[in-house]
């Protein structure tokens, strides 16, 4: 469980990168 935390927030933060601009624009 411990090591599959930081990877859960790195796919959140990628995620964010690529849903963000969807959004917006």
């Amino acid at each position: 469980m411990v090591r599959l935390l930081p990877m859960l927030q790195g796919n959140l933060k990628s995620m964010r990168r690529i849903i963000l601009p969807m959004i917006l624009s």
